[in-house]
């Protein structure tokens, strides 16, 4: 009779750790759902009537909040390479899927900031950079979890106009900084350099957090069960 309460007893702390491990595992697994990838191309907004061909992107704009450093206000521009009329520029070449690309502004010590409209985590995947006016255009890429430093790249693009699609699939961001700074004006050019950078088609997913307790509960229920069937069939 001890030898088989002795036998349960192990068999129902070999049950408890396995459940306990397995939610470990799905603790793991399970923090974060991803959405489908969302492209921004910057193409639905209208540059018309801007003699310059440009148009403010909203603050909130398909997802995402954008701030620019550079620009009166903080707001961002986007740039219509075909109307945009200081040629030859980077800008030319600069566009992907159509007429629009971001700028992040003329001034110096310009930064561009993303975040994902209304809060929470999201995976910054990639986007085409292109220097709007100087060679060997420095670029610090940031992404952020709140306050904390998680991911950084420092890239050096090394030709005005010419694209460059960069890859960072980074997870569970709260924001990302991309700053431009030094370089040498391209010769030829129409206008002294400047610390300019053309973005476009940067993709990125939201994230969203899974109820773990209900999770935890259901996983709980599930193994509890197998566990109890593996009690009975050992001691048939």
């Amino acid at each position: 009779m001890g030898g088989t309460v002795e036998r349960e007893f192990k068999m129902k702390k070999a049950d408890a750790l396995t459940i306990l491990a397995t939610l470990g595992v799905f603790g793991l697994a399970l923090p974060t759902a991803h959405a489908a990838s969302v492209t921004v191309t910057f193409d639905d907004l209208s540059t018309a009537g801007s003699d310059f061909g440009l148009a403010s992107v909203p603050s909130a704009y398909d997802g995402l909040n954008w701030s620019c450093s550079g620009l009166a206000g903080g707001s961002c521009q986007a740039v219509n390479v075909q109307a945009y009329p200081f040629q030859p520029n980077g800008y030319q070449t600069a566009a992907v899927s159509g007429p629009n690309v971001l700028s992040t502004a003329s001034d110096s010590a310009n930064t561009l900031t993303i975040s994902l409209t209304g809060g929470g985590h999201f995976s910054f995947n990639s986007v085409y950079m292109t220097p709007a006016w100087n060679d060997a255009l420095n670029v610090t890429v940031v992404g952020l979890n709140g306050s904390t430093v998680v991911d950084t790249s420092k890239l050096v693009l090394t030709t005005a106009g010419v694209q460059t699609l960069e890859t960072f699939d980074w997870n569970n961001v709260t924001s990302v900084t991309i700053s431009p700074s030094g370089g040498t004006m391209h010769s030829g050019f129409f206008s002294a350099g400047a610390e300019e950078l053309a973005l476009d088609n940067l993709t990125y997913a939201s994230t969203t957090p899974v109820p773990l307790p209900a999770a935890g509960w259901l996983l709980l229920a599930g193994l509890g069960g197998i566990g109890t069937l593996a009690r009975k069939r050992r001691t048939v």
